[in-house]
């Protein structure tokens, strides 16, 4: 988080934790979501928790299109959207499952907690 000066997760870095790519993909904000939601509710740990708040608010405030709708699928350095990876919103998996999982049992995955709870 913030490995370049700028909010968000970095798409890579190097084994010293230095970025080697910039951009920010939505798909990897929402394994954060998912994970830190899941440790904070198994662990009960706060530092879990406040990563969860911090990646939600990161969400909706610059990934989130609430323009035209879904997530910004990649965001630059400075978390303006572009497309060189792929262009457009093709992959709604992702950001819907980040919304889900958080709200579903932790002991099973997201198909059968679904079922479970409608």
């Amino acid at each position: 988080w913030n490995a370049d000066g700028a909010p968000g997760l970095v798409y890579t870095t190097d084994w010293d934790g230095k970025p080697v790519v910039h951009d920010r993909m939505h798909w990897t904000l929402a394994e954060g979501i998912n994970t830190s939601s899941m440790l904070a509710r198994v662990t009960g740990k706060e530092s879990y928790a406040k990563w969860y708040a911090t990646f939600l608010e990161y969400a909706d405030s610059t990934v989130m299109d609430h323009v035209n709708g879904s997530w910004f699928h990649q965001l630059d350095r400075t978390n303006q959207p572009i497309g060189t990876v792929w262009p457009g919103k093709s992959d709604l998996y992702h950001a819907t499952q980040s919304m889900m999982i958080p709200l579903r049992d932790p002991s099973l995955s997201i198909a059968p907690a679904a079922r479970k709870q409608g």
